[in-house]
C-alpha cells in the first residue's frame, strides 16, 4: 500500500482558501497526495465576494458590494478559465465558458470636484488582442512610450502651439528618461554615482518642461474642463516618472518607498497642488481601494510603492479590456463553479463549521489542534448548499433551512449564519486533532478574525513575527446597495454608455455601476416593469464603537441622503420636482415614498470577515508571505499576506492561494505578476527575477510534486519584523 494521503484542513471558505483548495486538487496525481476539507461557516463560499439569490423577490442576485474583474487579473483569470474548461457541460447551457461568463466594461467615468462643482469625464481604454490571463511581460519604455503618446495625442488637440511645442518638450523628457533606465536594466550602466546624476538631471529637466507647462498654458486657461483634466494626468505621470527616476525604484525596488504616503510622495516630487487635489486619476486610486482610515474621506492613506505598482499594473498591462463585468453574481459566475469542480475531485466541505481556536503544540513549532463549533445539525448529515435558477447554479441568500434540524426556528427569528457562530449557545465539540483530522491547516481568514481565533499564536514570543503582522493589519468597513428600477438609463437621463462604470463621485458613496445585463439572469414576471439594476459602494465611516445595527443604521441614512441629495446629477430623469422621484424604484409590495426602499437591498459590512483590508504606509514590511508563519504546519492565505500585490482583490487573494498551494505541493510553478521590474518590490528581488520561490532560493522540484511543507520539511523561520530580507 502507498503512503497515507496528505490530509490538509483549509480554514475559510473565500477566494484565498477556494484557490489553495482548487491548486492542491488540480491534478490526479496531486488528488492521491492530498486529501483536502474546507471549513466555512454559515452555507455558502465566497468570503467577501459571496453573493445569493433572494428566493422570496424574484431570485434576484444580492452582493456583498460591486464586483468587478480588472483585466490585469492574471492570476484570477488563469484560474477561472481552468475552472471552466474543467467543468465542461452543453455549449448551450448558461454561462458554459468563461467567455460567456465575462464581458468587457464599456466606458469607465469618473468624477472631478473642481472649485465645487462636479465635472464628468468619460475614459474609454483600447482594447487589447490578448485574452485575460494570457502573460505577458512589458518593459518600462514600451509602457511609458505608449501611455506618452496616447497623452500627447489627446493633449495636441487641446492647446496653442506653444502649448504643443512645451507638451512635445515634456514628453521627450520622459522618454529620454526611460530609454536611459533601460539601458541600465540592459547591463550597460555608467558609474553608480554618475548614473544617479543623470537620472537627477533627467528628473530636473522633466520638472523644469512641466513647471513652463503648468505656468504658461495651464494655469491662464484652469477653467478649461478638459485641459486642466488633461494637464493633471500628464502631471501625475510625469511625477510619477521623476519618482522613479529620483528614488531608483525599477532597481531598488517598490518596497522602499511603501512606509511612504502616495500623496505625500507625489508632493515629494514636484506634483502640482492642482494635481493633487483635483486629479480623478488620483483620487480613483484611494476609492478603488476603500483606502481611507476607519472609513472617513478626509484621511486618505496607502502606501506609495504599492499604490503606484498596482496603477502600473492596472493600466498598462491588461489584457483584453481594462475591466469586465461578470454576468451573472460573482458566486454563481465564480465560487458556484469552483465548487462544483473541486467536489467532483473530491474536496470536502464542511459548512456551517465555524473555526474558534488554534492551538499550538507543546513544543510551539507547529498547529496540534483547531476548535470548532458545528453551528447546526443536518437532517441529512451532509449539505447541498445550491439550487438552480433558469438552470444556473446559485447559492441562496439565505440557508434551506428544510436541511437543517429546527431550521424552522432559526428562520423565524432571523438567524444570520454568517455573523452568528453558535446560534444555539452549544458547548463546542471535539476539536479537529493533528495526525486524525488534518496534517496541514490552511489559514484563510482574515486578520480581524484571527485575533480572536489565534490567541495562544499572537502570545508566542518565540514567534514575534506573526503577531507583528496581525498588529499592523488594518481594515475598513464599508457600505452597498443595490437598487431594481422600472426604466432605463436613457429614461433616467444617463448620458454615457449604458455598460459603463462610475468612481469618484460624491463621497462615501463614490462609485455606481449599471448592471442591467442581470435582469434577464433573474425571475422578474413579465408584467412587471423591471429595465434596469444600478449597484453603488463605497466606505463606511467607523470609530470602534459600532455595531451591526449602528452600521446599519448609518448606511441606510447615506442611502437616502444620496438618493434625494446627489443622484440627480448623473440620473436628471429620477428627479420629481425637487426630490427623488421614489416611483421609479420597483417594490412588489406597492409601496409609497421613501419606503419603497425597504424593497431595495443594501448592507453595512460591519463583521471581521466582511472588512476590507488597507495598504497602510509603513506596514507592508510586517506582512508574511504564506510559507511564512512560523510553524511547521501552518500556511496563510488571503489578500492580507505578502503575494505581489499586497492589497484587497480578487487577484490578490487568488496569488496568495496560489502561493499557498505552491509552499505545500510545488505547484503551480509559474505564478504571474512576481517577476520582472514591476513585480520587484520585494526587499529581496533578486529571488523572484531568478524564478525562484521569493526567497532567493532554487525554486521547489516538480519531481514529487514536493513542497516546502510537506511533511518532512519544515519551513524557513520568519524574519524579524523590522529586518530587511536580503
Amino acid at each position: 500500500m502507498g503512503e497515507k494521503p496528505t490530509k490538509v484542513a483549509v480554514i475559510g471558505g473565500g477566494p484565498a482558501g477556494l484557490t489553495a483548495a482548487f491548486e492542491l486538487t488540480a491534478t490526479a496525481e496531486l488528488r492521491r497526495q492530498y486529501e483536502v476539507t474546507v471549513y466555512q461557516p454559515g452555507w455558502r463560499l465566497g468570503g467577501k465576494g459571496a453573493s445569493g439569490r433572494n428566493h422570496a423577490v424574484c431570485d434576484r442576485i444580492e452582493e456583498h458590494g460591486l464586483h468587478v474583474w480588472f483585466g490585469c487579473y492574471d492570476n484570477a483569470f488563469s484560474m477561472i478559465r481552468r475552472c471552466y474548461a474543467e467543468r465542461g457541460g452543453p455549449a448551450d447551457a448558461p454561462l458554459a465558458t468563461w467567455r460567456d461568463a465575462y464581458k468587457p466594461t464599456g466606458q469607465e467615468i469618473i468624477y472631478e470636484r473642481f472649485r465645487d462643482r462636479w465635472v464628468c469625464h468619460a475614459v474609454k481604454l483600447p482594447p487589447t488582442p490578448f485574452d485575460p490571463g494570457d502573460t505577458a511581460e512589458h518593459t518600462p519604455l514600451e509602457v511609458l512610450r505608449a501611455a506618452v503618446t496616447a497623452v500627447q495625442g489627446h493633449w495636441l488637440d487641446l492647446i496653442p502651439e506653444a502649448g504643443v511645442l512645451l507638451a512635445r518638450e515634456v514628453g521627450r523628457r520622459i522618454l529620454a528618461a526611460c530609454r536611459a533606465a533601460e539601458s541600465e536594466r540592459a547591463g550597460y550602466p555608467p558609474a553608480e554615482a554618475r548614473a544617479a546624476r543623470r537620472r537627477t538631471r533627467t528628473a530636473r529637466a522633466i520638472g523644469i518642461a512641466l513647471n513652463r507647462l503648468h505656468r504658461h498654458v495651464v494655469e491662464p486657461r484652469v477653467e478649461n474642463d478638459t485641459l486642466r483634466y488633461t494637464f493633471t494626468i500628464v502631471d501625475l505621470l510625469a511625477t510619477v516618472i521623476r519618482g522613479i527616476l529620483v528614488d531608483d525604484l525599477v532597481n531598488r525596488g517598490w518596497s522602499v518607498i511603501n512606509d511612504e504616503e502616495l500623496t505625500d510622495w507625489l508632493r515629494r516630487h514636484g506634483a502640482t497642488e492642482l494635481t493633487l487635489t483635483t486629479s480623478p486619476f488620483l483620487r480613483a486610486i484611494y476609492d478603488g481601494s476603500f483606502a481611507y482610515e476607519e472609513g472617513d474621506k478626509s484621511r486618505p492613506s496607502m502606501a506609495a510603492g504599492k499604490a503606484i505598482q498596482d496603477y502600473i499594473r492596472g493600466l498598462a498591462f491588461y489584457n483584453g479590456a481594462f475591466m469586465w463585468k461578470m454576468q451573472a453574481g460573482m458566486g454563481d459566475t465564480v465560487f458556484g463553479p469552483m465548487y462544483e469542480v473541486m467536489k467532483k475531485r473530491g474536496v470536502r466541505f464542511e459548512f456551517f463549521t465555524a473555526a474558534t481556536g488554534l492551538h499550538l503544540a507543546k513544543d510551539g513549532k507547529g498547529i496540534d489542534a483547531v476548535d470548532v463549533i458545528k453551528q447546526v445539525e443536518l437532517k441529512s448529515g451532509r449539505y447541498e448548499p445550491m439550487f438552480t435558477v433558469k438552470e444556473l447554479g446559485c447559492w441562496p441568500s439565505e440557508p434551506d433551512w428544510e436541511q437543517i434540524v429546527e431550521g424552522g426556528a432559526l428562520s423565524s427569528r432571523g438567524a444570520n449564519l454568517e455573523r452568528e457562530e453558535n446560534p444555539f449557545g452549544r458547548e463546542a465539540g471535539e476539536p479537529l486533532r493533528r495526525g486524525r483530522d488534518f496534517d496541514l491547516v490552511v489559514l484563510a481568514v482574515p486578520p480581524d478574525v484571527q485575533r480572536t481565533i489565534c490567541t495562544e499564536l499572537l502570545a508566542d514570543e518565540r514567534n514575534p513575527g506573526y503577531k507583528a503582522m496581525i498588529d499592523n493589519t488594518h481594515s475598513v468597513m464599508t457600505q452597498a446597495f443595490q437598487l431594481w428600477i422600472d426604466r432605463g438609463t436613457s429614461e433616467l437621463g444617463w448620458r454615457y454608455e449604458a455598460n459603463s462604470l462610475m468612481s469618484c463621485y460624491v463621497e462615501p458613496l463614490d462609485t455606481y455601476c449599471n448592471m442591467d445585463h442581470l435582469v434577464p439572469r433573474e425571475c422578474w414576471p413579465e408584467g412587471d416593469r423591471m429595465l434596469d439594476i444600478a449597484y453603488f459602494c463605497g466606505v463606511l465611516a467607523h470609530d470602534g464603537n459600532d455595531t451591526q445595527e449602528k452600521s446599519d443604521a448609518a448606511a441606510w441614512q447615506e442611502v437616502l441622503e444620496y438618493l434625494e441629495r446627489d443622484v440627480s446629477d448623473f440620473w436628471p430623469g429620477s428627479k420629481l420636482g425637487e426630490h427623488f422621484n421614489w416611483d421609479v424604484l420597483v417594490d412588489p409590495q406597492g409601496r409609497k415614498g421613501s419606503q419603497r426602499l425597504l424593497a431595495q437591498y443594501f448592507r453595512a459590512n460591519f463583521a471581521p470577515t466582511e472588512r476590507y483590508v488597507l495598504s497602510l504606509p509603513g506596514t507592508i514590511r510586517y506582512r508574511l508571505w504564506p510559507d511564512q508563519s512560523g510553524y511547521e504546519n501552518l500556511v496563510l492565505a488571503g489578500d492580507w499576506t505578502r503575494n505581489g500585490i499586497d492589497a484587497g482583490s480578487i487577484e490578490s487573494a487568488v496569488t496568495s492561494g496560489m502561493l499557498a498551494a505552491q509552499a505545500i505541493c510545488g505547484e503551480p510553478q509559474n505564478i504571474a505578476g512576481l517577476t520582472g521590474w514591476l513585480g520587484a518590490d520585494l526587499e529581496d528581488p533578486a529571488g523572484w527575477r531568478a524564478g525562484g520561490t521569493g526567497r532567493g532560493e532554487e525554486p521547489p522540484s516538480s519531481a514529487g510534486r514536493t513542497g516546502r511543507f510537506s511533511r518532512d520539511t519544515p519551513p524557513a523561520p520568519a524574519p524579524e519584523p523590522s529586518a530587511r530580507r536580503h
